[in-house]
């Protein structure tokens, strides 16, 4: 299930995931999360917050531009 959470004339939302795993056995998830923010959103000064686990990007050219 996913939620998205704002309150209108903020300039921020939340985005919440919960996963459920109804089989009968412990099972790991490995999410994958693709955004492409334009410039109607991320425009000069802006900033993207996001408390992550952990990112690995699928390639080098992608690996290249974490630092931006």
């Amino acid at each position: 299930m996913t939620e998205l959470s704002y309150i209108p004339g903020n300039f921020s939302f939340t985005i919440y995931d919960y996963l459920t795993n109804y089989t009968d056995y412990p099972h790991n998830y490995q999410i994958i999360y693709h955004n492409n923010f334009g410039k109607l959103v991320l425009e000069k000064n802006a900033r993207f917050i996001a408390l992550v686990k952990e990112i690995n990007p699928f390639n080098t050219y992608v690996q290249n531009g974490l630092d931006n």
